[in-house]
């Protein structure tokens, strides 16, 4: 599946109306499109949305309500996933101490105007870490080889575009930069008490 920076918007929109529907709560993005708000673009086919899921009576997690929503709109599920404009979404229970802490620390930030909130870099590198694929490696490598002690405003172009955005994610990625591109002591805490 091939989406561009529309198609990105849309399917943000849409999760976001999900949210002020209360068909999801609090969400956070996560997987390689999290990661692009600190890295250079890589190339990836779905979203990580993060979210809590309500339990049904039997103790079971049920995408039920979230399929049932998106259909009314048109959009149906594959396998795991609901081809949402353009976009593989992927919802993904925070349901680990891990995965909730990510999502209730989130970061909010905005993309051409669209607020969206993105795991932070510690918690990305965390779940990459326990998550134990060779790509999740690869992203890890990154964000080591993108560490910079010092204020870190852009990885690209773009120097005078205001640190909460990002304006594509395919050419001129501005980073999401606090000073640096992780904080190593903040993820070192959270990998331990996360271990």
């Amino acid at each position: 599946m091939t989406a561009g920076m529309e198609d990105t918007l849309k399917t943000l929109k849409i999760i976001n109306q999900m949210m002020q529907d209360g068909v999801v709560g609090k969400y956070a993005i996560g997987g390689a499109i999290g990661a692009l708000f600190y890295l250079e673009a890589v190339s990836t086919q779905d979203i990580d949305v993060f979210i809590s899921f309500q339990m049904t009576p039997n103790g079971t997690i049920t995408l039920g309500p979230i399929y049932e929503y998106l259909d009314k709109l048109g959009y149906k599920p594959k396998k795991e996933y609901v081809s949402i404009a353009g976009w593989w979404v992927q919802f993904l229970p925070a349901d680990d101490p891990l995965s909730n802490e990510a999502l209730e620390q989130a970061r909010e930030t905005e993309v051409k105007g669209v607020k969206i909130r993105v795991m932070t870099a510690e918690h990305l590198i965390a779940i990459a870490l326990r998550t134990g694929r060779l790509k999740n490696f690869a992203r890890i490598e990154q964000f080591i080889q993108h560490y910079n002690p010092v204020a870190t405003q852009t990885i690209s172009a773009n120097v005078a575009a205001p640190k909460s955005a990002i304006t594509d994610f395919k050419s001129e990625t501005i980073v999401l930069s606090y000073g640096k591109m992780f904080d190593e002591v903040r993820l070192l805490d959270i990998l331990r008490r996360h271990n």
